[in-house]
């Protein structure tokens, strides 16, 4: 046997390990004692959740490396790995801007939550013998709830907000709104 025919006999089966294996791997799904791996055929765009020790096409799927995030499959006795695929993730384009009649109609709801608030804390702040009382303590269902509920317009959050007599209560929305109520 000739050099060129052993070095040939060592590298075929080398070349298949580099060789493109014509799948893509691109999603895994892992919960204890079952893992799947969402392999997809790029010739003929077929695709299918397989399990580990199942076949797709004329691999086996062998197992999943988390730490490399690799598949490993076998096809008539040898190995090849398949790297996960990068996420493809597209940018959700920003929300369209508010008209101004949506900001004012958003105001107007926001304000009237606020003078709600205010108008309960300040019956609580009475009836306590207070001059200052912080918003969970209002809401609820039970008998001594002075509110039951205080429902956002845009996003804005009420948690934090801590009523003073004569101070004034400030939301903000994650689209930028601000409003302010002084009672």
């Amino acid at each position: 046997m000739t050099l060129r025919a052993i070095i040939l006999l060592i590298l075929l089966p080398l070349h298949s390990l580099w060789a493109d294996s014509g799948l893509e791997f691109s999603g895994v799904c892992a919960s204890p004692g079952n893992t799947l791996v969402l392999l997809k055929d790029k010739s003929t765009g077929d695709s299918a959740w397989v399990a580990i020790g199942q076949a797709f096409g004329e691999y086996t799927v062998a197992s999943y490396d988390t730490t490399d995030d690799a598949v490993v499959m076998s096809r008539q006795g040898v190995v090849t790995r398949l790297k996960l695929n990068s996420a493809k993730i597209q940018a959700v384009p920003a929300e369209p801007p508010k008209s101004p009649e949506e900001i004012k109609e958003i105001k107007a709801k926001i304000r009237n939550n606020l003078r709600q608030i205010s108008s309960a804390s300040a019956q609580y702040c009475l009836e306590n013998g207070v001059t200052s009382v912080e918003l969970y303590k209002l809401v609820g269902l039970g008998p001594k709830a002075y509110l039951r509920e205080v429902n956002p317009v845009d996003g804005e959050s009420y948690a934090g907000i801590v009523w003073q007599d004569g101070k004034t209560l400030k939301v903000t929305t994650p689209s930028g709104i601000e409003v302010a109520f002084t009672m």
